[in-house]
């Protein structure tokens, strides 16, 4: 489990900005679901815009963040590399519905 501190507002690659996700204090975490050196470029770029990240390395630690955090998740990025990612999406589907979920398919 790793929580990242917020940074300036930036976006040099525009995907985040894509996203139309709200930055507000009560809700400024984006859950990314991928293995390291994917979850490394994901991190880097959703601090660079403000975000906190949170991230995880097995089911068990994304559900404890999910139910710590969940009502201030504003999307979770799921990579298909990350074998257990995929099966996360129903789970936040059903108990999130609130929080976007963005699927990197590779």
């Amino acid at each position: 489990m790793m929580l990242g501190p917020a940074r300036s507002k930036r976006d040099s690659d525009g995907w985040i900005s894509a996203l139309d996700l709200p930055l507000a204090r009560d809700q400024d975490f984006v859950l990314v679901i991928a293995d390291p050196p994917l979850r490394t470029v994901i991190a880097s770029v959703a601090r660079g815009n403000g975000y906190q990240v949170l991230h995880c390395s097995t089911p068990l630690d994304g559900i404890q963040l999910l139910e710590r955090f969940g009502s201030r998740i504003v999307c979770a990025i799921l990579s298909s590399a990350a074998r257990w990612g995929f099966p996360m999406r129903a789970l936040i589907a059903d108990e999130y519905p609130a929080i976007r979920q963005v699927a990197l398919v590779g």
